[in-house]
């Protein structure tokens, strides 16, 4: 359910999202795996320790184990900024073509 909200939330942020609803049926080390091997730029990882505290994690790709965990409306924020730089980055900034 943690899971959903935040997915729910991302999107409706503007943000591209892919759930693996498998959860606890797959482990997690093998969900990390897939999304490397697929190039996932950023999971966001909704553990039952997330679920309570109302936080999620986030891994970068390419940055190993390394990982931060913050609150679901700053972790958005964050990858939401992130998204908008790339995109300014790009000259694609506001619908010009």
């Amino acid at each position: 359910a943690a899971a959903v909200r935040v997915v729910e939330s991302a999107r409706a942020a503007g943000l591209r999202v892919h759930w693996d609803a498998r959860g606890a049926q797959v482990d997690s080390r093998e969900q990390i795996k897939e999304a490397s091997r697929l190039k996932v730029p950023y999971m966001a990882l909704v553990g039952r320790r997330e679920a309570e505290a109302g936080t999620v994690s986030l891994r970068q790709r390419g940055a190993e184990k390394r990982q931060v965990t913050l609150p679901v409306e700053e972790a958005i924020a964050r990858l939401r900024e992130e998204a908008e730089s790339r995109r300014i980055e790009l000259g694609i900034a506001g619908g010009e073509e």
